[in-house]
């Protein structure tokens, strides 16, 4: 009777153990389960977040241009008005902003921020623009116009978008200079520049030449040609930033790729390790843009080399922040910069650098195009 009740004792010991091992299983795999599923929301939240990115992004193209922006700078304004404002589409925000430019001489209370402000409060765009002067028929005629420029450019993108090749923006008087800042120009060491350098108002300062040396050129502070230049350089930049993207590369390394002509896009920065070809593959007059919303950064000792009839007068970087060449980089193209442009000990450019704040050289070799 002992043995029996020892046997069915331990039986029960033995079934609830097994119970329980299952019941810990069951919640180990439903928190394996539950934590694949956040991963898996977080990922598909990450893939909707970037695809509204780009699309944001693919939208502000028209009236980047317009407004002398960027799609980047404008997606980062986005993004900041609709963290105040959850409520605030694309489409209003877009509306502002022209609004706020075809209006703004004539009436200096009508600004982004005001008609943003006023779409926060719950008004509509017409309303706001009454709240700020304008008399309803000036509202609705100040909306059409809006609408129509906004079109226009949309469609002046699209245009331009059509066509088979890569088209490059006229430099104007940049063209002639292979270092343009817009704040200060400083150079260390023996640096050797061929063609213009020149800081536009209100920058005065190019400092370190000597011991830099300019070569079929003239150095200009402030004077009409560099700022001709400035706003030359700034008209293509806008223009850059405008066109359509062929090859998105965002988190991709320039370095060890061979491309042929084309617009390249990053949403956020760019970066080069080791070499870049850019293969024209016979055509000299093949065009590659690269539009990157953020920082430009080359590692020591990378390179950008052309092959098969390209040319370096024929690329160019868009750059939506600053450009940092690494020491004993051998760049080659047009950089143009929203802010600075810095070349590391020993980085040479075939190209030109324009930025719209400061450049910083070191012992550098820069030699603009022909």
């Amino acid at each position: 009777m002992k043995v029996t009740r020892m046997l069915w004792y331990g039986g029960t010991v033995l079934m609830t153990l097994a119970m329980l091992a299952a019941s810990a299983t069951a919640v180990a795999q439903q928190q394996a389960r539950t934590v694949h599923a956040r991963s898996a929301a977080a990922a598909a939240d990450s893939t909707r977040a970037e695809r509204q990115k780009a699309a944001n992004l693919k939208a502000f193209r028209g009236i980047a241009a317009k407004l002398n922006t960027t799609p980047a700078a404008l997606q980062n304004a986005f993004e900041n008005a609709r963290a105040a404002n959850p409520k605030l589409s694309r489409g209003n925000f877009i509306a502002a902003n022209v609004l706020a430019d075809n209006l703004g001489a004539r009436y200096p209370g009508i600004t982004t921020h005001a008609i943003l402000s006023g779409l926060q409060s719950g008004k509509s765009v017409g309303q706001t623009l009454q709240s700020l002067g304008l008399s309803a028929a000036e509202a609705k005629q100040a909306r059409r116009a809006a609408n129509r420029d906004t079109k226009d450019a949309d469609k002046r993108i699209k245009d331009s978008a059509g066509s088979p090749a890569a088209a490059a923006p006229s430099l104007g008087r940049a063209r002639t200079f292979a270092i343009l800042g817009g704040s200060t120009v400083t150079n260390t060491g023996a640096t050797a520049i061929t063609g213009d350098l020149g800081v536009s108002s209100p920058g005065v300062s190019v400092t370190g030449f000597p011991p830099g040396t300019i070569t079929r050129g003239t150095q200009r502070v402030g004077d009409p040609t560099a700022n001709q230049a400035q706003r030359d350089a700034q008209t293509a930049y806008a223009a850059l930033a405008g066109k359509a993207c062929n090859t998105p590369l965002t988190g991709r390394d320039l370095g060890g790729k061979n491309l042929s002509p084309g617009v390249y896009c990053f949403t956020s920065s760019a970066q080069l390790t080791g070499q870049l070809v850019l293969d024209a593959r016979g055509n000299r007059n093949g065009v590659w843009v690269f539009q990157i919303a953020s920082t430009l950064t080359t590692a020591t000792s990378s390179s950008v080399v052309m092959s098969k009839s390209g040319r370096a007068g024929n690329v160019f970087w868009q750059v939506g922040s600053a450009a940092t060449l690494g020491t004993g980089t051998a760049f080659a193209g047009n950089i143009l910069a929203y802010s600075s442009i810095t070349m590391n000990t020993g980085a040479s450019l075939s190209g030109r650098a324009l930025a719209r704040a400061a450049v910083t050289m070191d012992s550098n070799n820069i030699q603009a195009p022909q």
